[in-house]
């Protein structure tokens, strides 16, 4: 996530958290949190940790599911 990206979704946030307390059953996916990470030599940079919207029952199957996107790699 940018940092203009993260100025964006912060300025959402109340409208977003209205909207998912009203749409219980909205398809949006849920944001539990944004973290910034930062490393000795290397840039800081910003996760969004969020549901998937793809709700699978796990009865011996799938337990964790993650997907890591934003790679800086051809981003642009």
């Amino acid at each position: 996530m940018s940092a203009g990206e993260r100025k964006l979704f912060l300025e959402m946030l109340p409208d977003y958290f209205v909207h998912l307390k009203q749409h219980r059953l909205s398809l949006l996916a849920r944001v539990y949190g944004i973290f910034t990470v930062k490393m000795e030599d290397i840039d800081e940079i910003s996760l969004v940790l969020m549901s998937n919207t793809a709700q699978v029952a796990h009865k011996g199957g799938i337990r964790h599911c993650f997907d890591l996107k934003g790679s800086m790699v051809n981003r642009m």
